[in-house]
This record gives structure tokens, C-alpha cells and sequence, in this order.
């Protein structure tokens, strides 16, 4: 009568405690081989992963022509396309990124993107007048040689 008043208040006997901590010691030796299992298990996926791992190369080439005469007409093209629709839409755009530079609300971040959208937009500019100015450059040929005496004076200055 005894055991069943203990019983209710939660108290075991030593031999119920003694078959429960066995129980228990089986279970943390079953999970101890199991982690480690599991271990070696990962350290061999992760062996296979970096065996696995290949290295692909996106850096493209620049695509102007080297060949000259392939070059002017790649360059006449560019310098035509860039004054008629590309500068002025590169214009529109960046008057836009600038009006989203002024709103309050911009978090940091935004910033940063539009500075990069500008620094773009703003190369692009300067890579269409590279090409106007060697578009030039190519219709000019005939150019005296006075002319090219006064320019490398005035550069070596």
C-alpha cells in the first residue's frame, strides 16, 4: 500500500530507476554511433561537393574587331547607332536615376544601386564618344601636316 502512495507522488523503486537509466544509457550509446555516423556521413558528401566543384569562366572578350577595316565599319556602326537612339535614351535614363536620387525615402542601399546605375550609364556615354571620336578620326585622313605639328605641340606641352 505503501508503493502505490509513493507511486502517486512519483517516487520509483531503485529496481524500476535501475531499468530506466539502463534504458537511457542505450539510448545515448545508440545516439552517440548514430552522430557519428551521420558525421562521417557529411565529411564524405562534403569531400565528394568540393571534388565535384567546377570552375566556370564568364569574362568575355571585347568584341571590337582588331582587323582595321573591320574595325572602322564596326566603329561606324556604333558611332551611328550611339548619336542617333542610344545617347539620347542614356540621357532620359539618367535624368530619371537622378529624380530617384531626390526622393526622401531612399535607404542606403537604394543609393548605392543608383550610384552604380549612374557610373554605368555614365561609362556607356563615354564609351559612344570614343567611338564618334574614332569615327571621326577615320573620315579624316587627309589632315595637313602643319595641322598635326601644332596638336603634337600642344599635347607634349
Amino acid at each position: 500500500m505503501l508503493q502505490k502512495i509513493f507511486k502517486k507522488f512519483g517516487y520509483i523503486s531503485n529496481a524500476e530507476l535501475n531499468k530506466v537509466v539502463q534504458s537511457l544509457r542505450n539510448e545515448n550509446e545508440y545516439l552517440k554511433k548514430e552522430n557519428f555516423s551521420l558525421k562521417t556521413e557529411n565529411t564524405s558528401f562534403r569531400a565528394a561537393e568540393k571534388k565535384t566543384l567546377e570552375v566556370v569562366d564568364f569574362t568575355l572578350g571585347d568584341p571590337i574587331p582588331q582587323d582595321s577595316e573591320a574595325r572602322k565599319a564596326y566603329v561606324a556602326r556604333v558611332a551611328a547607332f550611339y548619336s542617333e537612339v542610344f545617347d539620347p535614351k542614356l540621357k532620359f535614363m539618367l535624368s530619371h536615376v537622378h529624380v530617384m536620387f531626390e526622393e526622401e525615402n531612399n535607404s542606403r542601399d537604394l543609393d548605392l544601386i543608383l550610384k552604380g546605375v549612374t557610373y554605368a550609364f555614365r561609362e556607356l556615354m563615354k564609351w559612344g564618344k570614343v567611338m564618334i571620336n574614332e569615327q571621326v578620326a577615320n573620315q579624316n585622313t587627309d589632315v595637313p601636316e602643319s595641322d598635326v605639328e601644332k596638336l603634337k605641340e600642344q599635347l607634349n606641352k
